[in-house]
């Protein structure tokens, strides 16, 4: 039943992206209250906190601060979802509720605080787009604002230089999907929203060399394409960087990522093949290259001969690794920023943990968890102090997820 939840969204924004994706099951769990360890001796990063309980088959929505680490997810509330943040494992109630939310994200703010971005079932034939600015202590002042009166179908958001958001979302528009663009001041007042470009879905922004880009896929052939998002809210030195992906029958794409180092970027599709495990794609080139290489399948082999390496963050013993055949990646997810070297949160057939990429080349991976059944992509973010934490939701039941979070701070 949850893979379905994962899979049915995706099948939407394919075949029919104007059309609602099902909506979760009616509330019927309770979150859990404190955040609970399990001893897990084998860990490199030491005990695994156990945060949430929820049907979700999203992402986990994970960031830093100068405070430390923020997660959040909607717990049920009453008949509905009330938003809950994690402050360094310590849950924080909001009191913002939502329907049937899917696809929450988290953004730090300048002033403190949060910018939550989430999309949300309408009750009837589409889902809309939501945002809300929250402090440090849980509170909106201005609540849950929705963003556009058009149906949203899939979104992305990137921290501006003047302590906003930029927000750009695609929109099922008779007869191509378009590409919307708005952003949010400070206090998460948001801008009218714009038409940004037709023919266009799967936005991925990223913040990098000071700039502001954005990734995208055609919607008529899946090409990837990059353009710089401008103050003015246009897009300059439009490129198509590469083709679309081949899938077999039965395999569903269901989203696109984006991380970078500071030489690199790098692309990933997320596929859910017809035995209902996870598959990525990846591809990289310099950020402003006019084309790079065709994507492929991310597979891994380690050298657990060769365990000396540094990746620059305080992360205990890691492991050489190189792309490979031995262990193909189900599930994967870059850190938001831009440092010498991109964590990316992965899992494989064996293991949940990260995987680290310099200069365009896998070189490093670290085991956490050995072989949980993950419904969606882990996340991983890290701090000033180049402190890491690792989330994830692992299948519990037919039911429900449970978050779990690890980090390498001892």
């Amino acid at each position: 039943m949850l893979l379905r939840w994962l899979i049915a969204p995706a099948l939407i924004g394919i075949l029919v992206a104007c059309s609602p994706a099902p909506q979760p099951p009616t509330p019927t769990l309770t979150p859990v209250p404190t955040a609970t360890t399990i001893p897990q001796p084998d860990t490199p990063w030491g005990d695994i906190s156990t945060l949430a309980e929820a049907p979700v088959f999203s992402p986990p929505a994970l960031i830093s601060d100068k405070t430390g680490f923020i997660a959040a997810t909607f717990v049920p509330f009453r008949d509905g979802w009330r938003l809950t943040l994690y402050h360094n494992d310590q849950p924080i109630q909001t009191d913002i509720t939502a329907r049937n939310p899917y696809a929450l994200n988290l953004y730090p703010a300048s002033k403190g605080g949060v910018f939550a971005v989430w999309l949300d079932y309408d009750g009837g034939s589409q889902s809309q787009l939501y945002a809300s600015y929250v402090t440090a202590d849980g509170d909106s002042e201005l609540g849950a604002i929705l963003l556009t009166d058009a149906p949203a179908v899939r979104v992305s958001a990137a921290p501006m230089p003047d302590g906003g958001l930029w927000l750009v979302w695609s929109t099922a528009l008779i007869p191509e999907s378009v590409l919307m663009v708005s952003r949010l001041d400070g206090l998460g007042r948001p801008r009218i929203p714009q038409r940004l470009i037709g023919n266009a879905d799967y936005p991925a922004l990223l913040r990098a060399d000071g700039r502001t880009w954005l990734y995208w896929l055609a919607a008529t052939d899946g090409s990837l394409y990059r353009a710089e998002l401008t103050e003015a809210q246009t897009l300059d030195d439009t490129v198509r960087l590469t083709g679309g992906l081949s899938l077999e029958i039965g395999d569903i794409f269901t989203g696109l990522s984006v991380g970078a180092d500071t030489t690199t970027a790098y692309v990933f599709w997320q596929v859910v093949q017809n035995d209902r495990r996870g598959q990525v794609w990846w591809t990289a080139g310099k950020l402003t290259d006019m084309a790079w290489d065709s994507p492929r399948r991310l597979s891994v082999a380690f050298d657990p001969d060769n365990s000396d390496i540094q990746a620059g963050f305080n992360h205990g013993e890691i492991t050489a690794a190189q792309l490979g055949e031995a262990s193909p990646v189900d599930w994967l997810h870059p850190a938001a920023g831009q440092s010498d070297t991109l964590p990316t949160a992965g899992s494989w057939r064996t293991g949940v943990g990260i995987f680290y990429w310099r200069d365009g080349e896998l070189f490093a991976g670290q085991r956490l968890e050995d072989g949980q059944r993950l419904i969606a992509a882990p996340a991983v973010a890290y701090d000033s102090e180049r402190d890491l934490a690792l989330m994830w939701w692992g299948v519990l039941n037919d039911q429900a997820a449970a978050l779990s979070a690890v980090y390498s701070r001892r």
